[in-house]
């Protein structure tokens, strides 16, 4: 006789692990995403939705664009110590949303100091400059309503054009809570190392 028995067992065995699998796929979808990701997805939303906002709301996103970047010139208007432009590049857009607002990056040119005597030494002090760099981006945009919900700073050095060398990020949940009136220095040294995220840290064997 055939072992039917058996076989159906294996099927239903094999039935088991698809579903499992399905169901972990599935879990796995619906975790939330990270703020990274959140702005890659409203960025494609933007470019598919632009056309499809009135002429005041257009007019606005305009005037507020404006304003946030009018802020982070404030902080980004001079040039770093070695003589290059602080400012290399931003990027400020609205996400498309019911509720107006808006994300802004921006990429600059950090301060670098040459070896005195330990090298160590030296990475500390660029460090902190590039932390108290973002520490002004932060206080220009969230301090005043500019309806800002994700905040980006990328720092580059010298050595290489392309690739940031440390990434700070605070969302709006996360700055709600930080008293921007502080000063820069309080708010660098006691207040924002626990608020931002650090997504990116060349540093990170000297901290």
């Amino acid at each position: 006789m055939r072992n039917d028995g058996g076989k159906n067992i294996l099927i239903i065995i094999a039935v088991a692990v698809v579903l499992v699998l399905l169901a972990v796929i599935y879990l796995a979808m619906r975790e939330e995403k990270t703020p990274l990701e959140e702005l890659v997805e409203d960025k494609a939303k933007i470019i598919e939705e632009q056309e499809n906002m009135s002429e005041n709301e257009q007019e606005d996103k305009v005037a507020m664009i404006s304003g946030i970047k009018s802020a982070i010139g404030t902080v980004m208007n001079r040039d770093n110590n070695l003589g290059f432009p602080y400012l290399k590049d931003t990027m400020v857009d609205r996400r498309v949303t019911e509720r107006e607002e808006y994300f802004a990056i921006v990429e600059f040119n950090a301060d670098e100091y040459e070896v005195v005597s330990d090298y160590g030494d030296k990475v500390l002090k660029d460090l902190a400059a590039i932390k108290l760099k973002c520490a002004e981006f932060f206080k220009a945009v969230y301090e005043n309503e500019h309806k800002i919900y994700l905040a980006t700073c990328k720092a580059f050095q010298s050595d290489d054009d392309l690739r940031e060398v440390y990434k700070l990020i605070i969302a709006r949940e996360a700055s709600e809570g930080v008293d921007w009136s502080q000063n820069i220095q309080t708010l660098v040294s006691e207040i924002l190392p626990s608020v931002w995220l650090v997504d990116i840290n060349e540093f990170w064997l000297y901290e």
